[in-house]
């Protein structure tokens, strides 16, 4: 998955949470804020660790979400 779209599912996720602000993920996720924005904006991918971080906050399972990904996906 291209680091862009990545970024726009995350956001949409943390969204979806009903964490507004990049200050209210990190407190839930226990991630850094500059590790959230690096993310959110495509300047990296999550680490595996911070991924499973991110889908524990919002109870989403890291399979589940590239599943649902796949379904939606056109070939």
């Amino acid at each position: 998955m291209p680091r862009d779209q990545l970024a726009a599912l995350v956001t949409a996720a943390r969204k979806r949470a009903g964490h507004k602000t990049i200050y209210a993920w990190h407190k839930a996720t226990g991630m850094s804020v500059s590790s959230i924005y690096d993310i959110e904006s495509g300047r990296t991918a999550p680490t595996v660790e911070n991924l499973e971080r991110i889908m524990d906050a919002i109870g989403w399972d890291v399979v589940v979400m590239f599943k649902q990904r796949k379904k939606g996906t056109k070939r």
